[in-house]
């Protein structure tokens, strides 16, 4: 067998240097590419479960608030109304910032030593306050580092921004802790119920006016059927306000 030649050797172990590299640099490439989706499918996974976590706190925070608004509005002997109920505004009181919307639950019972209102904490016609918290008080104004903002004006539609008004009704509540196993902290919620029964719609209709029968009009007495002053009747069935043009059904005049 003839030797090999020295220059076809070298020809030969270059290659294979080269074949090696090539070989170590995919196999680097492989491993970071391997690295980089593992820890985009980690943040990803971590994303998901924060996300969940939060909407799970959510969730704990509306159960809650439900179960706080069917126990303390539930009989019929209870009323609500606004915070800012308890303020004068002709004197220009104004409660502390943020809680002036909280909705407070009053019992109408003639004792003020109820049972039930013992138990649900409004005795002596004390209000309970449909915010999260221990034993909130909107009178008592929150910690900044213990509340949180749930409403603000532009980020709601429920807050409207009054412009050139200096007033903020931004509604604040106080955090409230969730623990976990080994009560290890595992988040926070907040919550307020907003009393809609205060609200009036301009475009509410009447689905009596127009009607013939005697005994509609005992819903007419009772309530206004629609936002409009002229179709409010009293108690003989009869509308002082009639002889006036109503602003809503006048196209002429601007409401």
């Amino acid at each position: 067998m003839p030797p090999l030649h020295p220059k076809s050797a070298s020809q030969k172990n270059g290659f294979a240097l080269v074949i090696a590299l090539s070989l170590m640099a995919f196999i680097l490439l492989l491993v970071l590419s391997l690295s980089t989706l593992v820890q985009v499918e980690s943040s990803s996974a971590s994303i998901n479960r924060d996300r969940l976590q939060a909407r799970l706190n959510a969730e704990l925070g509306a159960m809650i608030a439900l179960g706080d608004l069917q126990r303390y509005t539930g009989p019929d002997q209870r009323v609500t109304a606004r915070a800012d109920i308890l303020l004068n505004p002709v004197a220009g009181e104004r409660g502390p910032a943020g809680q002036e919307r909280w909705t407070g639950v009053w019992s109408s019972n003639a004792s003020p030593s109820d049972p039930l209102d013992v138990a649900d904490g409004l005795s002596s016609r004390q209000p309970r306050w449909l915010v999260s918290g221990q034993d909130p008080d909107a009178t008592s104004a929150l910690a900044p580092i213990d509340s949180l903002r749930l409403a603000s004006v532009g980020n709601s539609n429920s807050v409207i921004d009054k412009s050139t008004i200096d007033q903020d009704d931004s509604v604040v509540a106080e955090k409230v802790e969730i623990r976990g196993m080994n009560d290890v902290l595992s988040g926070h919620y907040a919550y307020w119920v907003s009393d809609e029964g205060i609200k009036a719609r301009v475009n509410l209709a009447d689905r009596h006016q127009d009607s013939i029968d005697p005994d509609v009009e005992y819903y007419r007495t009772a309530l206004a059927q629609q936002a409009d002053p002229t179709a409010v009747s009293n108690i003989d069935g009869k509308q002082p306000l009639s002889a006036k043009d109503s602003l809503w059904k006048n196209t002429i005049l601007d409401p």
